[in-house]
C-alpha cells in the first residue's frame, strides 16, 4: 500500500478489519484490538495483567506479521513487555526512565 494517497488510511483500516474477521477463531485476543484499538497504523491498547499484555503482544505480532504489517515504535509501561520486543522495534529503552519533561506521543498526543 502506498502511504500518502487518499485511499491509504481506508486500506490500512480495512486490512486490519479483514485480519480480525479471518483469524478471529485462531487468535481470540486479537479481533477486538484490531477492530477497536487502531487508528490507521497506530494501536493503543492494554491488559489487566502483565501476562495478558505479553500474550496479546505475541498474538498481534504473529497475526500482523502474517498480514504483512510490522509493529514498530512499541512502547509499554512494564519493562518485561518491552523486553519481549526486538530493540529496533522499541520507542523507548529498557529500563524505562521517564522524567517529568519526557513523554511518549501516541497519535500526535503527548
Amino acid at each position: 500500500m502506498t502511504y500518502g494517497t487518499a485511499s491509504a488510511p481506508y486500506l490500512a483500516t480495512r486490512c486490519l478489519q479483514q485480519l480480525a474477521e479471518d483469524d478471529s477463531q485462531d487468535f481470540s485476543l486479537a479481533p477486538e484490538t484490531l477492530t477497536n484499538n487502531f487508528y490507521v497504523d497506530d494501536a493503543l491498547c492494554g491488559a489487566n495483567t502483565t501476562e495478558d499484555a505479553l500474550r496479546l503482544q505475541q498474538v498481534l505480532i504473529g497475526l500482523l506479521g502474517r498480514g504483512g504489517f510490522h509493529l514498530h515504535k512499541f512502547c509499554a509501561s512494564h519493562p518485561s513487555i518491552l523486553e519481549a520486543v526486538p530493540p529496533d522495534c522499541r520507542e523507548m529503552e529498557v529500563p524505562i526512565e521517564l522524567d517529568s519533561n519526557e513523554g511518549i506521543k501516541t497519535l500526535g498526543l503527548l
